[in-house]
């Protein structure tokens, strides 16, 4: 499988920390969060995938485009990318992932990641 994915926001405009009032620490989803999982889960949908999500071990390399010139750190994209798949029920789980390729290709104008999904023997 493979799917072009708009450029996700970092993991710093993704998830957020706040405080319950018991005072435990809580995580939850940024609006940029939310917007970039429901387009992902929507992109899914419309091609017909999603509805029989992937149970065994997966290899997954992803390409990112990024937006502009500046420095930016690859490993910030993999969480929400990997999330918003799981979500949108690309597979169960992103633990499944036994292998992992993360590859920087050449600036693109708005950004993307390209997504190879296939199941894997490891």
């Amino acid at each position: 499988m493979r799917l072009v994915l708009p450029y996700p926001p970092t993991i710093n405009h993704y998830y957020g920390h706040t405080t319950t009032r018991s005072g435990r620490p809580r995580m939850y989803i940024k609006p940029a969060g939310k917007t970039f999982r429901r387009s992902v889960a929507l992109q899914i949908m419309a091609l017909g995938l999603g509805k029989k999500p992937m149970t065994g071990p997966i290899a997954m390399t992803l390409e990112w485009h990024p937006p502009d010139r500046r420095k930016r750190d690859g490993d910030n994209l993999l969480k929400a990318t990997q999330d918003a798949l799981q979500y949108a029920g690309v597979y169960k789980d992103d633990s499944q992932i036994v292998d992992l390729r993360v590859v920087k290709r050449d600036v693109h104008h708005g950004g993307k990641i390209i997504v190879t999904i296939e199941e894997s023997n490891a």
